[in-house]
């Protein structure tokens, strides 16, 4: 019969062997569940930034915003202001910026983006100038929703709302944009940088079609669907055509 020290060795040695085989399996697994395929086929939506038009209506817990094209110096609106910080601060605002809480802007439904106001805390007194940069706040009957800065400088961070009064200061928008191309919605399913593909997915959806467009000197091609002038069927196709496969389908101008 084998020593002690001899059976010790062997189940010393077998339980290592087993921990080593037991670590290289796990390393292995690691390092494929961190690679990726990357798929070379051309057929795949090709990576363009495509923004909705900052005057589309947009949708919010199923209730419809119009933004306004174009505002008059002296728009004045009165209600309640709330103000946003740490959840947000870093983050992409409705207009494309990177949200900087000690900034002095404020988020409004309807404004157009970049109208400078003057605010008023009608409960101290206190005045400020800043820009709408952002959508916002969808609370109750909220108007406004300020950055920490200027909710800092208007004195609303204590009680987290105040009653304000806005003052719109200069002519802000396009008052010469045409309402029918606002009022002329599409629902855009993806966009191609290469024509035959483009035309393959649109034959893939009824009523789809290409549309060519032009970004950065090079040529691009957008799968659309349908032609609506009012936005809640485009809502509705909206809806429909992310429920047959393309859960990011949007709403643009239509053509």
């Amino acid at each position: 019969m084998p020593s002690f020290a001899a059976f010790f060795r062997q189940k010393t040695f077998a339980f290592l062997l087993v921990l080593f085989v037991s670590g290289f399996l796990i390393f292995w697994s690691g390092c494929r569940s961190k690679a990726r395929y990357i798929p070379s086929s051309s057929s795949k939506p090709a990576a363009v930034p495509e923004k909705e038009s900052s005057t589309l209506p947009y949708e919010v817990d199923g209730k419809i915003y119009r933004p306004m094209s174009f505002v008059k110096a002296g728009f004045v609106q009165t209600g309640i202001a709330s103000w946003y910080g740490p959840k947000f601060h870093g983050k992409e605002t409705s207009n494309k910026e990177v949200y900087d809480m000690d900034g002095v802007t404020a988020a409004h439904k309807t404004l157009p983006f970049q109208t400078l106001l003057r605010v008023e805390n009608l409960q101290n007194g206190r005045k400020i100038k800043l820009r709408v940069n952002d959508r916002g706040p969808f609370v109750g009957d909220r108007i406004l929703d300020l950055s920490r800065g200027a909710a800092k400088a208007l004195g609303v961070i204590e009680n987290g709302t105040a009653r304000v009064k806005i003052t719109v200061l200069e002519n802000s928008g396009n008052a010469s944009q045409a309402s029918e191309a606002e009022n002329n919605y599409a629902v855009q399913l993806a966009v191609f940088s290469d024509m035959k593909n483009a035309e393959q997915a649109g034959r893939k959806i009824k009523s789809g079609r290409v549309s060519p467009f032009d970004k950065n000197g090079r040529q691009y091609y957008r799968v659309l669907v349908g032609s609506f002038s009012d936005y809640e069927k485009a809502i509705e196709s909206r809806n429909q055509i992310r429920e047959q496969g393309y859960p990011e389908a949007f709403i643009v101008s239509g053509e």
